[in-house]
């Protein structure tokens, strides 16, 4: 059998729709060992494929493949012990929301897709699911599935917040600690003890089995989910994207729409209502969280800050010097984090901005403010 690699590259070079992409994917058998069907989302205004045509004359070894579908590819020397590295564009049903889609080996999509995608910020921007999210859909999910399939969590990437301020003073670079842990215990079971430990997930992988097997030894497909809209696996694509995926482009689209026409420039100077990040609990009645909070903002990254209180109250204003974006944020309260946007606030720097906060500080749920809540 050729190499599935080469075969998606054949099919990429030569469709004339992307429905004929999609369909090859549906129908794929289950991928060799480290090959893996790569989905990563991305925010951008315009037309994606464009931007990546209009990339291809100044990042070396990137050229276009196929124009009919948004198809690009990383050439490589005959000599090279790399493989080239092929992918093609979809735009989803949300409005700016598209997926880069590839069948790769994990090195070339960490080395040179994934490697772009970071470096184009504030343009291309990754959007983050919360661990709630991720939760819903996975539940969603497996529940579709319990006739057919079990769903058994094998991998998690964990961060956990340190709760000694000693090591906090003393080892100021991260506010939490990581873990990487392998396990077999089902969806409920890891995000049960998720919740009572504190923690949160970077990414989970986990492995589907077929009802019928008795002792469940041979996976029939493995699937990987990051937070920042990232997801890989080796079979049963139809499925994945039929299923979760829907559910989370469902999370991406209700974000997008809430941090819509928030700049005042944008608005004719007419403010729009403030954001609020609120949590279940009096997260800020511990003071030291109100500290953890406050070290976080400073260190944002691509930004300048000026914090002009911290105690008993916050206020700061933050500047993304990448985006333009610039907004004040307010703690006067023990469980919201206000965030007042300025002359410029984009879809862009909000999401940025409110994703950083939620991987580094606290997960919360962001809506628009109301006086009586």
């Amino acid at each position: 059998m050729r190499n599935i690699v080469n075969i998606f590259e054949s099919q990429v070079k030569n469709a004339k729709d992307l429905n004929s992409v999609t369909g090859f994917l549906s129908m794929m058998p289950h991928l060799p060992k480290y090959r893996y069907c790569h989905i990563q989302y991305l925010y951008y205004k315009g037309n994606l494929c464009d931007y990546f045509l209009n990339l291809c004359d100044g990042i070396k070894n990137l050229a276009l493949l196929n124009k009919n579908i948004g198809g690009f590819k990383f050439n490589f020397p005959n000599n090279s012990n790399l493989t080239n590295g092929v992918f093609f564009i979809e735009r989803t049903r949300i409005e700016n929301l598209f997926s880069i889609q590839s069948i790769t080996y994990p090195n070339i999509w960490r080395m040179f897709i994934n490697k772009i995608i970071k470096k184009q910020y504030p343009y291309l921007v990754r959007l983050y699911w919360k661990q709630r999210e991720l939760k819903n859909a996975l539940f969603i999910l497996e529940e579709g599935l319990s006739k057919s399939y079990s769903l058994v969590v094998k991998e998690l990437s964990i961060k956990e917040k340190r709760e000694s301020k000693w090591e906090r003073k003393y080892f100021p670079k991260y506010d939490y600690d990581s873990d990487r842990k392998w396990t077999s215990k089902s969806l409920r079971q890891v995000f049960d003890e998720a919740d009572e430990r504190g923690q949160w997930f970077k990414k989970v992988r986990f492995q589907f089995f077929s009802k019928d097997d008795d002792v469940k030894i041979e996976p029939l497909a493995s699937c990987t989910i990051t937070k920042y809209g990232h997801i890989f696996f080796n079979n049963f694509y139809q499925l994945i994207t039929s299923n979760i995926l829907q559910e989370l482009e469902h999370f991406f689209e209700k974000r997008i729409i809430l941090f819509q026409n928030k700049g005042l420039k944008e608005r004719d100077y007419v403010p729009s209502k403030p954001l609020t990040i609120n949590y279940d609990i009096d997260i800020f009645k511990d003071k030291n969280n109100l500290e953890n909070f406050s070290t976080v903002i400073r260190k944002y990254p691509n930004s300048t800050k000026a914090i002009f209180h911290e105690n008993p109250y916050f206020h700061a204003s933050v500047a993304d010097y990448k985006d333009g974006s610039s907004f004040d944020i307010w703690i006067l309260s023990l469980n919201k984090v206000l965030i007042i946007p300025q002359i410029k606030t984009s879809v862009e720097g909000l999401e940025r901005f409110v994703s950083y906060v939620f991987d580094s500080f606290e997960e919360g749920v962001i809506k628009e403010y109301h006086r009586n809540e």
